[in-house]
């Protein structure tokens, strides 16, 4: 539902702050609260970042666009949107761990 929106979130958090994804805790992660957010685990809180970074009301579409904010911000829609975050930073995190075919190979 909101995977073209979390694929640009990351690319923007990718910019912003290399290595996101790892200090992010999936499993206090709440699209629904300004601390335990995306951006809250990040950088301390959800309104802070966003009115320092974007700070004509404007601009604040880009929550909605990076898939920091549902469209609605409804109970179910923030549900949804954190279970797709949580999903999105476990895959990332999986496809980082590259350990190689050759350290499993015996060596002659």
């Amino acid at each position: 539902m909101y995977e073209a929106e979390i694929q640009a979130g990351a690319e923007f958090l990718d910019e912003e702050t290399p290595g996101w994804e790892l200090r992010i805790d999936p499993s206090s992660l709440d699209l629904n609260s300004q601390c335990y957010c995306v951006l809250g685990q990040l950088y301390g809180d959800f309104w802070g970042f966003v009115s320092t970074r974007w700070s004509s009301v404007g601009e604040w579409h880009n929550t909605h666009q990076l898939g920091f904010l549902g469209e609605g911000q409804t109970d179910p829609e923030f549900k949804i949107l954190t279970q797709e975050w949580i999903t999105f930073i476990k895959q990332r995190l999986n496809e980082g761990v590259d350990i190689g075919s050759d350290v499993l190979a015996p060596t002659v």
